[in-house]
């Protein structure tokens, strides 16, 4: 994913684990911005594309490399927060 691209869920929740790790994530971070939208920032930011992204392979604890496009979207992001 580039930068300024989001996604939607896609799907139904597979487990009640799931839905509460979700409720909690929320409750979260609207305690962390409840004193107004200039005091915190959330930036939530997955890591750039692997070869074994691209092939939709499962990756669990593996760390494989970033490929090509992998390497320019940690530079971007790189750049972001720069700034």
């Amino acid at each position: 994913m580039l930068m300024g691209q989001s996604t939607k869920p896609t799907g139904r929740m597979s487990s009640k684990a799931e839905r509460r790790s979700l409720q909690q994530a929320q409750r979260a971070v609207k305690s962390l911005c409840s004193m107004g939208p200039d005091a915190c920032t959330l930036v939530l930011m997955r890591h750039g594309e692997t070869e074994w992204n691209r092939g939709a392979r499962f990756q669990g604890q593996m760390d494989p490399p970033l490929n090509e496009l992998g390497v320019v979207q940690a530079q971007q992001a790189a750049r972001f927060f720069e700034a």
